[in-house]
């Protein structure tokens, strides 16, 4: 049963020769693309609903926002061997319900993701056994050997004494109202072990048009709006209640094609089944023309799935040319002189500026005979491989390399190649992950080149750009953007 508290949404910024409304001190409303669709984090992956969910929802560790693992929950661990984690736990944190946090409740949570076979937080599936040793302490032993604590970061979410009520959980916010695809409630909780937040609630509220959510901005129905492109900057620089902050983001768009031999409709092979045509595809696009939106950068160029501030990037490498001609020759020894026709998929209102990255793209592979047609469409289509055989998403690397790797190009196994929509199966790719999972990350190193270059070679994906992270918030409203983007409550404040 979903528990709904009214709020009374205030305007905040006067437009024209309208006074402002006073600001709502009590709550901070922040206008997204999404909300989480269920209340359990061990089954997102949508970056949304993950940030919002890790409001109410804590983990033994804990990201910061330089990308680096703090003790959370867990105020120190260590590990004997390579396959064994031990966790002693902070003693002064209390449940939303009253409740002490204890071990038992680490090991319910991380049995329930694990054997949830809707679940989305892979590493769960890489434990063996979990005990709770005595009430402060948990005892982790993994099938593989694991070496980052980050995969101890899952929201710990634990059941209502109250049948029927929200999961609760031990983060500052608590969980009030969660209505799917449409808005999410929190409420500031008074007894968090790091003490009160500030802001008593916290809304989250969604639409996939960003037209709708940047007039909820103008009409201060929102305080903050992430994802925002230069053209919706420039918009506002006449709004004197809003201003725009930007950093450098941990995003990255690719572009991803189905590499399986099939049928794509009657009589029609799937070309991208031939790397060849994927390489031609990558020398086609004009990517440096990508980052550039009426003279100025909106991103920047990048040669792999994760930034260079993720530990494991791979210097040196040769970036992907822009070379027409080069993708001519490569369609005609593929046997495609003549070109061919294809749908690009992409999530409109999901990323900043994705449908103008489509139209581009679509134009530049005109140009050696790939005939693309923009289409519109979801990310779970996309994340499901269908219908296109091409297309564009974005991908954050949170929780390392390897674990982007591991998600993106393994074969299907627990665990394992939950994104790989490109239907990428390579027996020496398996290999080498499942070696470099058994390894420090300092000697994982030489290996990761080697997957870089059987990626530049076979081209299941095409790394385009790196987004440039911009938000547009109310003047009076102190937010200090994250590399990892995540927006907590407990770290907004009014000035």
């Amino acid at each position: 049963m979903n528990h709904t508290v009214a709020l009374l949404l205030v305007s905040a910024l006067g437009l024209g020769a309208c006074a402002p409304a006073p600001i709502p001190r009590d709550r901070v409303t922040v206008a997204v693309p999404t909300v989480p669709q269920g209340p359990h984090p061990h089954r997102e992956h949508e970056e949304y609903s993950i940030t919002i969910l890790a409001n109410a929802f804590e983990g033994l560790v804990r990201q910061q926002s330089d990308l680096t693992i703090a003790p959370c929950l867990a105020k120190s661990w260590e590990t004997p061997d390579e396959r064994t984690w031990v966790f002693r736990l902070r003693e002064d944190v209390l449940l939303h319900d009253g409740r002490r946090f204890e071990a038992k409740h680490v090991v319910a949570a991380f049995e329930r993701a694990k054997f949830d076979s809707r679940t989305e937080y892979g590493p769960a599936q890489r434990i063996h056994r979990i005990e709770a040793r005595n009430s402060d302490t948990v005892v982790f032993e993994t099938v593989d050997p694991v070496y980052a604590a980050s995969s101890f970061a899952i929201g710990i979410a634990v059941d209502p004494i109250q049948s029927g009520d929200l999961p609760v959980g031990t983060g500052p916010y608590r969980l009030v109202s969660l209505q799917s695809r449409q808005s999410t409630i929190l409420q500031a909780f008074s007894e968090h072990w790091e003490g009160r937040p500030e802001v008593d609630f916290l809304e989250f509220r969604a639409s996939p048009d960003p037209g709708q959510r940047l007039e909820w901005l103008r009409k201060g129905e929102a305080d903050l709006m992430p994802a925002i492109s230069l053209a919706e900057a420039s918009s506002l620089e006449t709004v004197q209640s809003v201003r725009v902050v930007s950093s450098a983001g941990l995003r990255v768009i690719f572009l991803g094609m189905r590499c399986t031999p099939g049928q794509l409709g009657v009589g029609v092979e799937n070309p991208f089944s031939d790397a060849r045509v994927r390489k031609a595809v990558a020398c086609a696009i004009d990517r440096d023309a990508l980052t550039r939106v009426r003279g100025a950068s909106s991103g920047a160029v990048v040669n792999q799935i994760f930034v260079q501030e993720s530990y494991g990037y791979v210097t040196g490498i040769a970036p992907i040319p822009h070379d027409p001609d080069l993708s001519r020759r490569l369609l005609a020894e593929a046997e495609y002189p003549h070109g061919l026709e294809i749908s690009l998929d992409f999530p409109r209102g999901k990323y900043v500026d994705i449908e103008r990255t489509a139209n581009k793209i679509a134009m530049d592979l005109g140009e050696v005979g790939i005939r693309a047609t923009p289409r519109p469409t979801s990310v779970e289509s996309i994340a499901r491989g269908e219908p296109s055989p091409i297309w564009l998403l974005g991908w954050i690397t949170t929780e390392g390399v390897l674990r982007t790797y591991d998600l993106l190009l393994h074969s299907p196994a627990p665990g394992l190649g939950m994104f790989n929509s490109m239907g990428y199966h390579d027996r020496e790719m398996d290999e080498i992950l499942n070696r470099a999972r058994g390894m420090s990350p300092g000697d994982r190193i030489p290996l990761y080149a080697t997957i870089v270059e059987k990626l530049m070679n076979e081209m299941p994906i095409v790394p385009l750009y790196r987004e440039t992270d911009r938000y547009a918030l109310n003047s009076d409203l102190e937010f200090q953007p994250r590399l990892d983007r995540r927006i907590l409550g407990a770290q907004l404040h009014w000035k």
